[in-house]
């Protein structure tokens, strides 16, 4: 499996002490532009687990609804769609945890590829300002 940068351990956060130069941010860039492919492919995968989990949970579902014990939501019976819902959810655990774990799986691989997208915007910003530094200064690298 690939290291990803946010692994306890692998991940080193940049020394606010540190000289960075044109050459180290660039470096740094090629990193992180990386780390966003490989999050984007994280996301497409998450998403395909999450439809494939929704598929099976939705296909577990289709017959108990036409069970005739399923509670129906109406006002005049007392039963509310939270209480139709649990009734089947019970019934087919399993793919209803699966298909809510796939979610959060699915939402925490945007959340994740957003953060590597907004490191990649500050870390330009930062090697926007080495560059007119060094432009400045007279150095070229």
């Amino acid at each position: 499996e690939r290291c990803r940068m946010t692994i306890p351990g692998e991940f080193v956060p940049i020394d606010p002490d540190a000289e960075l130069g044109p050459a180290q941010v660039d470096r740094l860039l090629k990193r992180l532009y990386n780390e966003l492919a490989f999050a984007r492919i994280a996301l497409r995968n998450a998403r395909e687990k999450e439809i494939k989990d929704l598929e099976a949970y939705s296909a577990a579902k289709q017959p108990l609804l036409l069970d005739p014990d399923c509670p129906m939501p109406s006002r005049s019976a007392g039963v509310s769609k939270a209480q139709h819902d649990e009734w089947i959810n019970v019934r087919i655990p399993h793919l209803w945890w699966a298909y809510q774990e796939s979610k959060i799986d699915r939402m925490s691989a945007v959340d994740y590829s957003k953060q590597i997208a907004e490191q990649v915007k500050c870390v330009q910003s930062i090697g926007a300002n080495a560059r007119q530094a060094y432009d400045l200064s007279g150095r070229h690298s």
